[in-house]
């Protein structure tokens, strides 16, 4: 991989983060490093995410409605669940319920995983997967020769 310049993204406070590109020169992808704490494709801080996964029901009165961007996430991870959970092995009941299975299923890997830092780096080289959706960077491709 060389570096290929650089990319900016927003942040979850509003700010401008420079994330540095490379490319592969054998097949002609690009991809950017995240910084820590940076979910792929969200203007949105892991730490939160985990938090909200943490206490559905303990924001403050104030925030009674989370954000659109932590919404989002939310009902992202809600569709995935079943699929994580097949994926995973976890010990859970089934449920059809996409907001049951994923209130079930968050306890069960934060338990297994610790953090969601670790979280997401291990559905990442353990199984080709993420969080929130099936990013085609972790797919793996033949390269053109």
């Amino acid at each position: 991989m060389h570096r290929h310049g650089q990319c900016w993204r927003k942040a979850a406070d509003g700010s401008r983060i420079g994330l540095q590109r490379y490319r592969c020169p054998a097949c002609r992808r690009t991809a950017s490093v995240l910084k820590a704490g940076m979910l792929p494709y969200r203007h949105l801080d892991a730490q939160a995410l985990q938090q909200a996964l943490d206490e559905p029901e303990a924001r403050p009165p104030t925030e009674a409605a989370p954000s659109q961007p932590l919404r989002r996430a939310i009902q992202s991870f809600e569709g995935r669940a079943l699929r994580l959970h097949l994926l995973v092995g976890t010990d859970l009941a089934l449920s059809l319920d996409p907001v049951l299975m994923a209130r079930r299923l968050w306890p069960a890997l934060r338990q297994r995983f610790g953090d969601i830092a670790t979280l997401l780096v291990e559905l990442a080289t353990k199984y080709a997967t993420s969080l929130l959706h099936d990013y085609q960077s972790l797919r793996l491709r033949p390269c053109r020769v």
